[in-house]
């Protein structure tokens, strides 16, 4: 759970142009068929996106512009329910007798 809430920390600590320009292909359709699919280049536009360099990261891949508010919504959405689980926050509805 703490590591969910940590996630957007981490990606602040990490620079932008971490995964940019190392070699290292990580796609297994750009490794194995040397064919980039739509996916490629998600992980730098998100990296670029959380530190607000919008250009780099539509650069990279324009689908973060759709991706990136996806998973925030969705983190959001996991936070919402950890803390609930803890107890720190009430459930809507749960006040009815």
């Amino acid at each position: 759970m703490i590591i969910l809430a940590l996630i957007p920390i981490a990606l602040w600590i990490v620079p932008a142009g971490q995964f940019d320009d190392t070699g290292v292909v990580l796609c297994p359709s750009r490794f194995l068929f040397d064919i980039e699919c739509p996916g490629c280049g998600i992980t730098r536009a998100i990296l670029h996106f959380h530190h607000w360099d919008f250009d780099e990261a539509v650069y990279h891949n324009m689908f973060v512009l759709i991706i990136y508010p996806l998973l925030f919504l969705l983190w959001l959405y996991w936070m919402y329910h950890i803390l609930i689980n803890l107890g720190w926050i009430k459930k809507r509805g749960s006040d009815k007798v």
